[in-house]
């Protein structure tokens, strides 16, 4: 038998709208709090097609450095990419890659490199496409990521002394939806 207590009245239409507002607010906040996380994942990891590769030697010291612009923006020594965008490691005149390829003992790296333009040379850019399978599927509403651990074998000749070869040790992510 049900009582008064167990029926549920109505909402005034008053309460209907101030309930209608709170949920709208909250939306809200929940979109400004996915805006902020997205902007610190940007800052960690940018969503960029290239990664440009500096290599510079001061008083026998060398410095390596992977940024986003050529300019030395945002570090991007990890990098964010999805299936099917393409991507570009770029070097300075007195820089190889001679490869760029999965560390040892990890799951391939999911790229198709490009058969004119694959490093080889100094200061020849390195060029490759996400394979549309990379990363690990998702679903509507619930991306899936996937972190690669790669290397980029390259050589470093100074204008003066001997070249100097470097392995340098970079993320590689794919945001799949």
């Amino acid at each position: 038998m049900l009582t008064h207590k167990d029926k549920e009245a109505p909402l005034s239409p008053q309460k209907e709208a101030d309930q209608h507002a709170l949920t709208a607010q909250q939306a809200q906040a929940a979109q400004q709090q996915l805006a902020i996380l997205q902007a610190q994942i940007n800052a960690i990891a940018p969503d960029t097609g290239h990664v440009h590769i500096v290599v510079t030697r001061q008083n026998n010291v060398l410095e390596v450095g992977l940024f986003d612009t050529q300019s030395g923006g945002p570090p991007a020594w990890a990098v964010r990419r999805h299936p099917d965008d393409k991507i570009v490691w770029t070097v300075p005149h007195d820089v190889t890659i001679n490869a760029i390829k999965a560390k040892p003992g990890t799951d391939p790296l999911p790229i198709d490199v490009d058969s004119i333009e694959h490093g080889g040379s100094p200061g020849v850019s390195f060029k490759a496409t996400v394979r549309s399978d990379a990363g690990n599927p998702g679903g509507p509403g619930n991306p899936s990521t996937k972190t690669y651990d790669y290397l980029i074998d390259v050589t470093y000749k100074p204008a003066h002394g001997s070249a100097i070869g470097l392995m340098i040790d970079p993320e590689f992510i794919v945001n799949r939806p």
